[in-house]
């Protein structure tokens, strides 16, 4: 990708594939999924960034999803200042669990979007 070729201020590398870059509410996106995929203390120059999901995976299961909607929420509100979470929701699935994020953008009007993120 060519630097010109940027159009929003909102940009990050895309994960997705080398030289790609992603955009907007996609790079928001993909900030949200780095951080609840990021397990808290394992960024040696942010020890706090990512999202403490881990300390449930023992938990029973009325126990554990309210637990880890939580703690996504909580992570979520401090690492992307970009956004203000509006919901969070997770359905277990037969060996994951899915969080979606309902989210909008801070100070604007009609800026929303949501992610899907499974663990």
């Amino acid at each position: 990708m060519n630097i010109q070729e940027i159009k929003s201020a909102e940009w990050g590398m895309s994960l997705n594939g080398f030289g790609e870059v992603v955009e907007g509410k996609d790079d928001i996106n993909q900030c949200i999924s780095i951080i609840i995929r990021t397990i808290r203390g394992t960024d040696p120059f942010r020890p706090l960034f990512g999202c403490d999901l881990y300390q449930y995976l023992d938990q029973p299961q009325p126990v554990a999803g309210p637990g880890m909607s939580k703690e996504v929420a909580n992570a979520v509100k401090l690492w992307e200042p970009r956004i203000n979470v509006k919901k969070v929701t997770y359905l277990i699935e037969e060996k994951r669990i899915v969080f979606s994020v309902e989210w909008s953008l801070v100070g604007v009007i009609g800026g929303v979007g949501s992610v899907v993120v499974p663990v």
